[in-house]
């Protein structure tokens, strides 16, 4: 006999694992550079906050940034001598 309201351990476990499948899904179709393309937006812009301008663009620092809070953390990285180590132009 089940009670009102609760949902059977069989009925659990079925949305459970869709839901697994679906997300492994989800991560298998979603292009590997899409991760890391707001990393280097924060990137780019922390180093034209430091450097006051904004050569390949020309526009502010924070135009297109999607987290002033991570530009700014990376420019406080960047302006103690923290150098990104597999992104450093030469």
């Amino acid at each position: 006999m089940r009670l009102p309201g609760r949902v059977s351990a069989h009925r659990l476990a079925t949305i459970a694992g869709g839901l697994g499948v679906a997300v492994l899904a989800a991560y298998l179709v979603t292009p590997p550079r899409a991760r890391l393309d707001d990393a280097y937006i924060a990137l780019h812009s922390a180093r034209v906050l430091l450097s006051g301008r904004d050569p390949i663009f020309g526009v502010p620092a924070l135009a297109g940034a999607t987290s002033p809070i991570h530009v700014a953390a990376i420019a406080a990285l960047l302006g103690i001598g923290v150098r990104p180590a597999s992104t450093e132009q030469k």
